[in-house]
């Protein structure tokens, strides 16, 4: 009998340390999933010292379009995707990496021939939920 009993009270330690593991386990798992946000982000002719300079809602043809942002709630391990799209059709996306919790990075295009009208630039999370979205015009260069 006192040999039963010892084992169901070794059964219910092994399975109250699993429950505990597992308990662990998943608390460790939510504190590591990251919740991106975006502080800033916008279009403009260049970055200078990690910031968006010449921020505007139309380029000419030919010019080379920035699209920053500063993320929040990153950790390493991380990335985003930002996609171009012309008109409603996807021209270009790029993965970033987020290397923390404050982090700006920025993809560029060039306003090549055919680019005309209206882009919308789109940051995405690792699920492909859109975090921001910022549109702006291409349009003809004019002669002055």
């Amino acid at each position: 009998m006192k040999i039963r009993h010892i084992q169901l009270f070794l059964l219910l330690v092994i399975s109250l340390t699993l429950m505990i593991g597992i308990t662990i386990a998943k608390a460790e798992e939510e504190e590591t999933e990251s919740d991106l946000s975006i502080r800033v982000a916008g279009v403009g002719v260049g970055i200078e010292e990690r910031t968006l300079i010449g921020a505007r809602d139309v380029f000419p043809e030919g010019s080379k379009v920035y699209f920053f942002t500063w993320i929040l709630g990153g950790q390493a391990g991380d990335h985003v995707s930002h996609i171009w799209i012309h008109e409603e059709v996807e021209k270009f996306r790029i993965d970033l990496s987020v290397g923390g919790p404050s982090w700006r990075t920025w993809s560029n295009k060039t306003m090549r021939p055919g680019s005309i009208g209206s882009w919308r630039v789109e940051v995405l999370n690792e699920s492909g939920d859109v975090l921001e979205s910022i549109t702006f015009e291409c349009t003809p260069v004019t002669s002055d």
